[in-house]
This record gives structure tokens, sequence and C-alpha cells, in this order.
């Protein structure tokens, strides 16, 4: 039992860890790219989904900055 409750904790500091991860990322996109995002997650991002949303933000980013670096 004691594994399980282990586990359990460990689960949720890895999910939190995620969650903070694309925080930081989604802060890093414009408004309108922001409000795309929560169109596509309306109601959040399902722990299953979280990997796929951050790499969705990176990808922006790195969109973001090419386009920056064309001007």
């Amino acid at each position: 039992m004691l594994n399980t409750e282990i586990n359990i904790a460990i689960d949720k500091k890895v999910e939190a860890f995620k969650r903070g991860l694309l925080n930081e990322a989604l802060a890093q996109c414009t408004a309108d790219q922001q409000a795309f995002f929560h169109r596509i997650f309306p109601g959040g991002v399902a722990e299953s989904k979280l990997v796929g949303a951050i790499e969705l933000c990176e990808r922006t980013i790195k969109k973001n900055e090419a386009g920056r670096k064309a001007l």
C-alpha cells in the first residue's frame, strides 16, 4: 500500500511539473494563439494530453521566433 501512495504522490508532482512547463510555454505565445489554444482545449488539458499540448506551444514559439528573425 505504501508504494501505491508513493506512486500517486510522484505522479501528482510530475503532472504539476508538466502543467508548469505548459503555463510557461503558453505565456510565450501571443494573445490570439492563447485564445486558439483554449478553443482546442476548452475544458482544460487532460493529464494524458499534457505532453502534446506542451509540444504544440513549443512549435508555436519556434514559429514565432523564426517569423521575428525573418523581419
